[in-house]
């Protein structure tokens, strides 16, 4: 579960610098996960100490993901 005090940034995590329908898509994966799954975000590919918005944070192990219901 998230922690209520934590900042926005640490809730939503980094946005990827990508352009266009692309970049939209990403933050709105990642308000998704923030805001309906309550998930924490998981950490850049490569950057292990940069979290990223578009990624669910132990997803296999939840189960949960962008496409299966809450």
């Amino acid at each position: 579960m998230i922690n209520k005090s934590t900042t926005l940034k640490e809730r939503f995590g980094s946005i990827p610098v990508e352009f266009g329908f692309k970049a939209k898509m990403r933050v709105h994966q990642g308000w998704w996960r923030t805001n309906i799954l309550i998930e924490e975000p998981a950490p850049y590919p490569g950057k292990s100490d940069e979290t990223i918005c578009n990624r669910i944070l132990n997803g296999k192990e939840s189960g949960k993901n962008f496409l299966t219901n809450t």
